[in-house]
C-alpha cells in the first residue's frame, strides 16, 4: 500500500546563463513561504480518521441498568459498535466494578472518557461558581456533555438507554439535534422495555446491581448529585456525610445553596427520605451557562 510523502520537492530550476550581479538599489525579493504539505497531509489523515470512525456506532454506557440493556439489544445486530462510559468523578467505586462484569458479559471492552481538566464536580462548581439551574446542572455540562461533544465526529450512529418511560427525554433530545436526528438510536424504546425490565434482565443474567440500586437510589448517579431533592439528600447525609459534609462545605464556599435553606440547616427530622431524583444524569442535563441571581445573605 502506497503511503502520502510528508513533503514534496520542488523541481530544481535550470540555469541557461550566468546569473547577473545584483543591483545594490534593487528591493530585495520576498522570500516564498514554505508549502504547507505537513499541515495539508495531516489535515487529510485526520479527515481519513474521521470518515472511518463514523462508521463504529457509539454506545454510550452510564453504569446504569438502562445503558446496559440498550448496549446488549444494539450489540446483537451490530457487534463492531463502540462502548464508552464518561466518568464524572463521583460516581460510587462500586460502578468500576459493574463495568467490568459489563465488559465480562456484553464481550467488548469499554473505554472511559474523563475531561481532563475538571476530574469531579466540585472543581467545575469552584469554577462556575453555581450549583445547578432549573434544568440542571453545571457538571453535566461539562463533565458529560462536552467530554461526549468533544469525542464524536457527529457522523456516527450514537445509541443512548432511555427506555419505555422517558420517550419524553428522547423527544428533547431529537428536538435538540435535528440535524443528527436520524443518527440516534434508542433499542429500549423500540424493544418496549421498561426501567423495571432492564433491573430484573441484569439480575436473570446473575449480575450484581451497582451498589447505588442495592443502597434504595433510583439512579447509580453520582454520589450526592446536585439535582437530588431534600428527601435524597437526606439519605446521602444518612449513607455517605462525608460527601454530605463536601456539599454543605461548597455551599459555604460559592454562596449558592441547593434549597431554600443550607444544607446544615434544613430540619432533617421533618423530611422523608427517598432515593430518587428530578432526573437520569444524561446528554438532557444541558443549560445555558449562565448562573442565577444569589440567594441574600
Amino acid at each position: 500500500m502506497s503511503t502520502l510523502p510528508l513533503f514534496e520537492k520542488e523541481p530544481l530550476a535550470l540555469e541557461t546563463s550566468a546569473p547577473s550581479e545584483p543591483s545594490l538599489l534593487a528591493t530585495p525579493a520576498t522570500p516564498k513561504k514554505p508549502k504547507t504539505h505537513t499541515k495539508r497531509f495531516l489535515a487529510d489523515r485526520d479527515e481519513r480518521r474521521k470518515q472511518e470512525r463514523a462508521l463504529t456506532p457509539i454506545v454510550w454506557f452510564s453504569c446504569g441498568a438502562a445503558s446496559f440493556c440498550a448496549a446488549l439489544l444494539f450489540l446483537k445486530d451490530h457487534p463492531h459498535a463502540e462502548l464508552i462510559y464518561i466518568d464524572p468523578g463521583w460516581e460510587h467505586e462500586d460502578n468500576v466494578r459493574f463495568l467490568k462484569d459489563a465488559e465480562r458479559v456484553l464481550g467488548k471492552s469499554i473505554k472511559v472518557l474523563r475531561d481532563p481538566i475538571y476530574k469531579t464536580p466540585a472543581d467545575v462548581f469552584r469554577k462556575r461558581r453555581y450549583l445547578k439551574q432549573p434544568m440542571g446542572a453545571p457538571c453535566t455540562e461539562v463533565l458529560k456533555k462536552g467530554v461526549r461533544q468533544a469525542y464524536e465526529t457527529a457522523l456516527e450512529v450514537q445509541v443512548f438507554g432511555f427506555h419505555q418511560g422517558e420517550q419524553h427525554r428522547a423527544d428533547r433530545l431529537l428536538a435538540a439535534n435535528a440535524e443528527q436526528a436520524h443518527l440516534f438510536c434508542f433499542p429500549l424504546l423500540a424493544a418496549g422495555w421498561t426501567k423495571k425490565d432492564c433491573l430484573a434482565h441484569i439480575e436473570s443474567l446473575g449480575l450484581e446491581l451497582p451498589a447505588m440500586y442495592r443502597l434504595g437510589f433510583k439512579n447509580a448517579n453520582c454520589v450526592g448529585c446536585v439535582k437530588g431533592g431534600k428527601g435524597y439528600w437526606k439519605k446521602i447525609r444518612r449513607l455517605f456525610p462525608a460527601r454530605f459534609e463536601e456539599m454543605a462545605a461548597l455551599e459555604d464556599e460559592i454562596g449558592y445553596t441547593l434549597f431554600d435553606q443550607p444544607l446544615r440547616d434544613l430540619p432533617w427530622d421533618a423530611i422523608k427520605e427517598e432515593g430518587g431524583l428530578v432526573g437520569e444524569c444524561g446528554v438532557l442535563c444541558s443549560l445555558p451557562l449562565f448562573p442565577p441571581a444569589p440567594l441574600s445573605p
